[in-house]
């Protein structure tokens, strides 16, 4: 394992020079799932919602797509996790999906979605004693959230499964 100032990275020795690159992509992934998130809220905005209603529905949609994401990647998910792996260190993966999980997974739909953004939305709709739509934001980014992940996890199951299926010769 090797050292980056106090932390240990879980990369091989040979691996680092792949994290210049992959740094790279999160950071342009990221950079674009910000932008996705902030038309969102400027869209949301303009049709005069709720700001905190972007946020919820970028984090919905973000836990849909990283379920999706995370399924292509590792077909035993959600059943077999490695919860200290990131996706782009899943052990079967190749290079190049390493490379393509680090720009979209971490990158881009890390960008759209936003733990600090829900945190202060929901924050500043109890210091306006809107409880009702704080309870909806709280309760529906994380449990819904969650269902999301799971339903795009499922859903890309069953596709795939389905397209294995019809490939097979009978």
């Amino acid at each position: 394992m090797a050292r980056f100032g106090g932390f240990g990275l879980r990369a091989e020795t040979g691996a680092i020079p792949q994290l210049g690159l992959r740094g790279l992509l999160v950071a342009l992934g990221g950079a674009a799932g910000v932008a996705l998130r902030g038309l969102a809220e400027q869209g949301f905005a303009a049709a005069d919602l709720p700001g905190w209603e972007a946020v919820m529905l970028c984090n919905l949609l973000g836990s849909f797509l990283i379920g999706v994401c995370f399924s292509a990647l590792d077909p035993r998910f959600p059943q077999i996790l490695d919860a200290s792996l990131l996706p782009e260190d899943l052990p079967d993966i190749t290079p190049r999906q390493r490379l393509l999980a680090s720009f979209t997974m971490t990158g881009v739909l890390g960008g759209l979605t936003t733990f600090s953004s829900f945190s202060l939305d929901t924050v500043a709709l109890i210091e306006s004693s809107r409880f009702f739509e704080a309870g909806v934001s709280a309760a529906g980014s994380l449990l819904l959230g969650l269902a999301a992940l799971f339903l795009g996890a499922t859903l890309h199951h069953r596709c795939s499964a389905s397209r294995h299926r019809s490939n097979v010769p009978s």
